[in-house]
């Protein structure tokens, strides 16, 4: 058997009809920017935390040979200000709102209804046989192999 690699997200915008297009259209646009967005602030993150790992190396103390010299000044290092990144959970909740209120009228009324036409990828159900009706069928679970 083959190794086949599967897409993680489908995109269904193209096969909706013109009439739901226009109605996905501004959650889809807005749900793959917000995407973008959360990608850039986690490099972002991890850049700042790899930064501030590698900029405190251990130091070991100066020696003084007389009594009367001043230590040395310790080095200055640029630190993250708390306020360079927003708080992810305060960003997230703003996201949510905003497209919140893109979603048209007509989704509100109908539970379940996916109101930007993206999908995860979660399992495959391969099938290994020779025919359809002989064979066996399993299911690969992808919840955590994303991560």
């Amino acid at each position: 058997m083959r190794k086949v690699k599967f897409p993680f997200d489908l995109d269904v915008f193209d096969l909706l009809s013109d009439e739901l297009k226009e109605k996905v259209r501004p959650v889809n646009e807005k749900l793959k920017e917000i995407e973008k967005e959360r990608r850039e602030r986690a490099k972002a993150r991890r850049k700042i935390k790899n930064k501030v790992a590698s900029s405190t190396p251990a130091v070991a103390a100066p020696v003084q040979t007389n009594p009367t010299d001043d230590p040395p000044e310790a080095m200055l290092v640029d630190t993250p200000v708390d306020g360079e990144l927003p708080d992810e959970t305060t960003k997230r909740q703003e996201e949510l709102a905003t497209l919140m209120s893109l979603v048209h009228p007509d989704f509100e009324q109908d539970q379940g209804a996916n109101v930007s036409g993206l999908y995860e990828l979660v399992g495959i159900v391969t099938h290994k046989g020779a025919s359809a009706d002989g064979g066996k069928s399993r299911l690969a679970d992808l919840s955590q192999a994303r991560y």
